[in-house]
């Protein structure tokens, strides 16, 4: 398909989406060789880049038996990862794929593994905005220890971010949070923080309702600024 397209460059985001519905088996194995079946065809081809869709679960997060551990905030991509399930392990370990692809020498040139979270669209978040989520209401939600995440991105966004690491202008294989600036609730950051986060080192300023998730990374290196809001659509 890449050879009679004459494709320049690959945005892979077709795997099974949540390890839910199949054996782990399979779901980690469309993840991990659907995307060194990508990146083999497109180091044969000469392609210049390939994006590649990884998830907040290389972390460690939604699928797992225990929650996420987190060192510290805002999270950023140097932090530690501990992915248990089929589908986070496999995310994982594609990130490491693309590292030895970007490891080798010659094409493609540039690779990206973007830890997308929950792609929404307008629908979605129109239901965010719908939402009276009190520290209340969070408190009745989540278990002391859950280290909740409160954090979304709309499609067009990850969509944006996918073209930028194709078009940008390093070399090798980076991987990029892909996580909308600020956080799924009203409630200010820094309470959140307090409720939710308490013994959990801080280490750059969060106010406002500034996200859990460090995403300078993409905005330094490929100039991506997430432009939806849930915000957006309060009447």
């Amino acid at each position: 398909a890449l050879a009679r397209s004459e494709a320049d460059a690959a945005i892979h985001m077709g795997t099974i989406v949540h390890p839910l519905n199949d054996p782990g088996f399979v779901t980690f194995e469309s993840n991990v060789m659907s995307t060194y079946v990508l990146l083999e065809a497109a180091e044969a081809l000469g392609l210049e880049a390939v994006s590649i869709a990884s998830s907040v679960n290389a972390h460690g997060w939604s699928y797992q038996d225990v929650p996420p551990e987190i060192d510290y905030l805002p999270i950023d991509e140097a932090h530690r990862v501990s992915p248990r399930d089929p589908y986070g392990l496999a995310k994982y370990v594609t990130e490491v794929t693309a590292d030895g692809f970007g490891r080798r020498e010659g094409p493609p040139e540039r690779l990206a593994t973007l830890r997308i979270y929950s792609a929404l669209d307008d629908e979605h978040l129109a239901n965010m905005a719908d939402r009276d989520r009190t520290i209340e209401d969070l408190r009745e939600e989540y278990e002391p220890g859950d280290n909740p995440e409160f954090a979304y991105l709309h499609v067009r966004d990850a969509a944006t971010l996918s073209v930028r690491t194709i078009e940008a202008d390093y070399t090798g294989h980076e991987t990029f949070w892909a996580v909308a600036p600020d956080t799924s609730v009203d409630v200010p950051t820094e309470r959140l923080i307090e409720e939710f986060y308490p013994d959990t080192e801080v280490r750059e300023p969060l106010t406002g309702t500034d996200g859990l998730f460090d995403i300078s990374k993409a905005r330094e290196v490929v100039g991506w600024e997430p432009t939806h809001s849930w915000r957006d659509f309060r009447e």
